[in-house]
């Protein structure tokens, strides 16, 4: 396998753990979608429950089932966006050793052509100083 052909294979992983590490990130920032969501409707509830309204009694055990049953999912959201968090920080961590082979891959793809170069510019000396082109 030529250089050439590792680059290229070194790119194309390169190509898809970017993808990977942009789905990962989504899914975090789905993740802390739903938790804010989730305070926000804690904090209405809340709200809903300190205010003044004539009918107020009637939801009371309602609405503390309602915000037992937030704070519950709370505590699970926040798990989820602590995993989620983690799963982000591996795959960025791994885009980031796959860019630093692409870049090992390319340096030693240059040199490869670099050396190929000089022995064709040697080869055209010598082919040129044995046929006496150079002679005085």
């Amino acid at each position: 396998m030529s250089a050439q052909d590792r680059l290229a294979a070194v790119l194309r992983i390169k190509a898809v753990q970017a993808q990977k590490h942009r789905l990962e990130e989504w899914r975090l920032l789905q993740a802390r979608r739903r938790e804010a969501e989730n305070q926000a409707a804690t904090a209405a509830l809340i709200a809903a429950l300190d205010g003044e309204h004539p009918l107020h009694g009637l939801f009371v055990a309602a609405g503390a089932r309602r915000l037992e049953t937030l704070g519950v999912e709370a505590r699970r959201l926040a798990a989820e966006s602590a995993a989620q968090a983690a799963a982000a920080l591996e795959q960025g961590r791994r885009l980031k050793a796959c860019a630093n082979l692409a870049a090992q891959v390319e340096r030693a793809c240059e040199t490869e052509r670099r050396k190929a170069e000089f022995l064709d510019y040697l080869d055209g000396a010598l082919a040129g100083a044995s046929s006496g082109e150079d002679a005085p």
